[in-house]
């Protein structure tokens, strides 16, 4: 029989999981004409929030300074001379029951010039569900192919080849629980469920 026959379909398979991680990622700005005052200025609300995030329990090695700029601009109508300086860090969040708090707590630490760059949930372990999501998958290209034998009123043979697409977390976080639900947080925050998905090409023979 020519190799090149058979059935060929792909399967999809998809499992949640629960995040077990946070990553928050915060900066400070400040502009001025003293560029002294300013990188002492934005010094302090960042350390600030970095000793927020210790006391709060978060492990001095998941907090990174990831950014630091500065440039300076002039005005020649009113011969002025304007630094501008942007810090910031990202740190990991273990421990999910106290996100919430730590993060509304950074707004009033920081105050002014604060940018939230983001907050956004993850597993430890990267390939969390991805042996159930393959399983699924499979499963789900020997449903349809033994469906196409049996349209085609064949039997199928043995496996002639099997292509993974790969695992990877997708779509969007499905609401889990509310993680802010103190009337005194005013930005309720929700870790959601992940999506982990992987697809395999499957082809068989068509049996004799």
């Amino acid at each position: 029989m020519d190799e090149q026959q058979g059935i060929s379909v792909t399967g999809v398979g998809r499992v949640t999981v629960e995040p077990d991680i946070a990553t928050l990622s915060i900066g400070v700005s400040m502009a001025g004409s003293d560029l002294e005052t300013i990188r002492s200025g934005a010094g302090a609300k960042l350390a600030g929030a970095r000793d927020h995030l210790l006391a709060a329990g978060v492990d001095r090695t998941d907090v990174q300074t990831d950014r630091l700029n500065v440039h300076t601009s002039f005005d020649s109508q009113v011969r002025q001379t304007t630094h501008y300086l942007n810090t910031g860090l990202r740190a990991t969040i273990r421990d999910l029951v106290a996100a919430p708090a730590i993060v509304n707590e950074i707004f009033q630490i920081v105050g002014d010039g604060l940018e939230m760059h983001g907050l956004t949930f993850g597993t430890e372990d990267p390939d969390a569900g991805a042996d159930e999501a393959r399983a699924l998958a499979f499963a789900d290209a020997q449903r349809k192919a033994q469906h196409l034998a049996e349209l085609a009123g064949v039997s199928l043979g043995s496996v002639q080849s099997i292509v993974e697409g790969g695992p990877a977390h997708g779509g969007p976080p499905r609401m889990m629980r509310a993680m802010a639900s103190s009337a005194e947080m005013d930005m309720p925050i929700e870790a959601g469920e992940l999506e982990t998905s992987a697809s395999v090409s499957v082809r068989w023979a068509i049996a004799d």
